[in-house]
């Protein structure tokens, strides 16, 4: 009897185990706009996976993914007064991406899978694919200044947006949301590289920057994942970010034969390479206002738009009528000039022969002037070595050594230059003028035994009298992240420190209390280290998101058997991430998760070529999150847009510079950055760098210290403070600064070997350590009151001594910065040499 009911025990368990195993689906959003994807997620839960994947009924209209099994399987054991248990709980998920490729509601049926006999089935929730249906709301369209262009030459891409206007008393009213709600358009030509053979004629940075400040009757748009400072925000010093909205000025238009807003946006291209340029489809999705005649109030309206994709052809210049002395440029005019060494000189002397071309002309693909081609030019002159070539401000110069080969009063005579003219979409031909030169007869000329070594290259005219050059400028622009100086909110943050380390003694008793689950803490501790070694060895787009994933349940306990870039971008956004990371890291997931059902692409190497940065954004995650709890004392990433461009114009005025007066002119470049508060380190060496060359000693030294004080002494710094210490020592109104600690010898003071720390380590590092040594003083003194009195007393005389020497190092260097810059004179170099 005891056997027969154990058998039907077993039984009954054997059945209510099969009967436990279901299948589930779930998708990712109940809507999307066509183009986009969306998830499914099929679930089975309560037995193991057997092999193969869910049959999925219809997968006719949409571009679907390879199914990425995940097993999330769990098993937990319990031991209890020696008693053991054991609960396997059998959970697996098949992920698919699914991009629908028609509007309207997308079903997929039922998912089915056969488990130990038994076919399950789950029903696919249905999509609603939000498409570009006609309606008389919104018109997108992009059109280019030409539909031809040759290379090298520049054209205009422009966005037109068409809104229907509002009639009655709304009618001056832009009929779109405004701030963070306003339409969104999705340019996928704005990132680089996105369109072959062309790239921008000018940095995109500027031209978008000057669209984020809200002018009169101008209307809002979000593009693309751009993001700018939270405006009006409570937590605005913690530097959040939030979607970036552009103003367009409007002009009125006429849409379907109605009254319309026309919100224009324009972006200069440049042809790279022969061949079409292929600008994909502009995407409008957002909200619009209609209706409000007769008294009621505008609605709004969801509109999904898209443009018609745009091509641009590159085609050389036609070689029907090409002159022979065609130099490969492009542009509306030319001119050119040439100059020689010498007026006058002996048969056979080497001299050179400077041609110099300008205008409106493509630098890129010119060539140098074959200028022996001219009969008269190669009977009188013979031509050396190679051709010298260099930019000028305003085109190129070409340096040729020659000599004479006939003896007299000879001339160079008018050379030919030819380029093809972009307005007239023709050829053209300009003259130089003749250049006379006097060439006295040798007595005997032997063309194998004259050499002529000579250079017209432009050379800086320094009058720093000294054995040492300065060091070369900093060309690079610095990125968003770099470090500055030791701002309020970061000293106030020291004084933050010591309540923290109570509370953490407070959060030492709750973990005492809640020890049993130390081990999830280590786990969650731990997640961070281990999401990044699985994305740096993942090869397939499988492997990141299930890294990223498993990061997410790990660190935050999220739940769900799979997320999209766009679910990684809000989770890590509500968990206190910056909105920048958090955006970069959703567009590269965003690009590896595409890549698994992308046609004809390569998910392996786009996983390669993101991976690296993936692992370093995440990795970056760990010390923000620090940095949070230590009282935000890490300054905020500041838009490194204005600035980039602001450093490349200085930039470039400083590589063309050659006299002093240019020299200064770019320095003042770089003041009004440090003036509008972009003073990093680097602009701040390039200023002191440049009024060194300027002839302004006094100057530089000034600005140099605050460079030395900001980012720490560099090999670079330090040179050119010794040099300007050199030029001082040698000026009347240098001598107080000698005084103040110039050694004879170096031109620097001695003390600063001993003070090394002081000198050489950035102002924030510093910053850094007093906090931490604030933290070490409060944590010996928490010790003492635990009765560890030794220790404690070590610990807080340790954190005492070394916080007084870096507060007083801090100080010091504060005290450097926040002094005002000295006035520039209106001064020439040559006046800026007399002052040294």
């Amino acid at each position: 009897m005891k056997l027969l009911l154990w058998a039907l025990f077993l039984a009954v368990a054997v059945s209510d185990g099969s009967a436990a195993a279901t299948l589930s689906a779930e998708v990712s959003a109940e809507s999307v706009f066509l183009g986009d994807a969306f998830t499914l997620a099929i679930s089975l839960d309560g037995a193991p996976a057997p092999g193969g994947s869910p049959a999925i009924e219809n997968t006719q209209g949409c571009a679907i993914s390879a199914p990425q099994p995940r097993n999330l399987s769990s098993r937990n054991v319990t031991i209890v007064n020696g008693k053991f248990s054991e609960q396997v709980v059998e959970r697996t998920s098949w992920i698919y991406a699914v991009r629908p490729e028609q509007a309207g509601v997308f079903a997929m049926g039922t998912a089915s899978l056969e488990v130990d006999g038994r076919r399950l089935t789950a029903l696919i929730p249905p999509v609603k694919v939000v498409g570009p249906d006609p309606q008389p709301h919104v018109r997108v369209a992009l059109s280019a200044s030409r539909s031809s262009v040759l290379p090298e030459e520049t054209f205009d891409v422009v966005l037109d947006v068409t809104i229907a206007r509002l009639p009655g008393v709304h009618a001056a009213v832009n009929p779109i949301a405004e701030g963070e709600n306003a339409p969104h358009l999705d340019i996928p030509f704005l990132v680089d590289g996105a369109v072959s053979g062309c790239a921008f004629a000018r940095p995109l940075d500027g031209l978008l920057n000057g669209l984020l400040a809200e002018r009169p009757e101008s209307g809002g748009f979000r593009v693309n994942n751009y993001s700018a400072p939270a405006q009006n925000s409570l937590f605005d010093f913690l530097g959040n970010r939030g979607p970036a909205v552009f103003h367009l000025a409007r002009t009125a238009a006429e849409l379907e034969g109605k009254p319309a807003w026309r919100y224009q946006l324009g972006f200069p291209f440049k042809a790279t390479d022969e061949g079409t340029c292929r600008f994909p489809p502009v995407r409008f999705k957002g909200h619009v206002f209609i209706g409000g005649d007769e008294g009621a109030q505008p609605r709004p309206q969801v509109v999904f738009a898209v443009s018609a994709p745009l091509t641009v052809s590159v085609t050389p210049p036609p070689t029907e009528g090409r002159p022979a002395s065609f130099i490969g440029s492009l542009g509306t005019r030319m001119a050119a000039a040439v100059s020689l060494d010498a007026q006058s000189c002996s048969e056979g002397d080497p001299i050179l022969l400077t041609l110099e071309i300008t205008g409106d002309q493509t630098l890129g693909n010119m060539k140098p002037p074959r200028i022996f081609d001219d009969k008269a030019m190669s009977e009188r002159f013979r031509h050396y070595g190679d051709i010298a070539s260099e930019r000028v401000p305003a085109g190129m110069r070409y340096v040729y050594k020659i000599r004479p080969i006939q003896s007299g009063t000879i001339e160079v005579p008018a050379l030919e230059l030819a380029f093809f003219n972009t307005e007239k979409r023709q050829y053209e031909t300009i003259r130089t003028t003749p250049v006379p030169l006097r060439v006295n007869p040798a007595a005997q000329l032997d063309p194998d035994a004259i050499y002529g070594i000579a250079t017209n290259a432009a050379r800086a005219s320094l009058s720093i009298e000294a054995e040492q050059y300065p060091s070369a400028l900093t060309m690079t622009v610095p990125t968003a992240g770099a470090r500055r100086a030791a701002s309020r909110g970061a000293l106030l943050g020291v004084a933050f420190v010591p309540p923290a380390l109570y509370a953490a003694v407070v959060a030492f008793g709750a973990f005492w209390r809640r020890r049993k689950t130390f081990g999830a803490t280590l786990k969650r501790g731990a997640a961070t280290g281990r999401a990044v070694r699985r994305i740096l060895h993942a090869k397939t787009p499988q492997a990141a998101m299930d890294a990223v994933g498993a990061f997410l349940r790990d660190k935050f306990g999220e739940r769900g058997a799979g997320f999209t870039p766009g679910d990684v971008q809000a989770i890590l956004l509500r968990r206190g991430v910056d909105a920048a990371t958090a955006d970069e890291i959703g567009r590269r997931l965003q690009a590896v998760f595409d890549s698994g059902f992308t046609p004809g692409g390569d998910p392996a190497g786009t996983v390669k070529a993101h991976r690296h940065r993936l692992a370093e954004l995440f990795a970056t995650l760990k010390m923000a999150l620090l940095a949070c709890l230590l009282g935000g004392m890490a300054a905020a990433a500041e838009g490194a847009a204005a600035t980039s461009f602001s450093w490349r114009q200085a930039a470039s005025a400083a590589a063309q510079a050659q006299e002093p007066r240019e020299f200064r002119a770019a320095a003042m470049l770089y003041r009004e950055m440090i003036e509008r508060g972009d003073g990093h380190g680097a602009a701040l060496y390039n200023y002191g760098t440049l009024l060194l060359l300027a002839g302004f000693p006094a100057e530089s030294f000034d600005a140099l210290s605050r460079a030395e004080a900001l980012q720490g002494a560099t090999p670079e710094i330090e040179n050119n403070l010794a040099i300007a210490c050199a030029a001082l020592r040698k000026a009347e109104n240098g001598k107080d600064a000698m005084r103040q600690g110039a050694d004879s010898g170096t031109g620097l003071p001695w003390y600063r070997v001993p003070l090394f720390w002081h000198y050489r380590v950035p102002m924030q590092v510093r910053v850094d350590w007093l906090a931490a040594s604030w933290c070490v003083l409060w944590a010996g003194l928490l010790l003492r009151r635990l009765r560890l009195r030794r220790t404690g007393a070590a610990l807080a005389l340790a954190g005492l001594v070394v916080g007084l020497l870096l507060a007083t190092s801090v100080l010091a260097s504060h005290r450097v910065l926040a002094a005002a810059l000295p006035d520039m004179p209106e001064a020439t170099g040559q006046e800026g040499a007399e002052r040294r």
